[in-house]
């Protein structure tokens, strides 16, 4: 199993990556619960945009 240290403390990269992921599934609910959400169109035109930029 692969490790990272962080501040002498050996922590599986596995949970690194899942308290990641959960940390944005969270910040995720609470944009939605505030309404801080983005249209179908919005997404569309930011992607668009990024993609053309290269």
């Amino acid at each position: 199993m692969k490790t990272i240290s962080i501040t002498n403390d050996i922590i599986p990269i596995a949970v690194v990556y899942k308290k990641s992921f959960l940390d944005s599934v969270g910040r995720g609910i609470a944009d939605a619960d505030t309404g801080s959400t983005y249209s179908t169109e919005e997404i569309k035109t930011a992607l668009t945009a990024r993609r053309s930029k290269g």
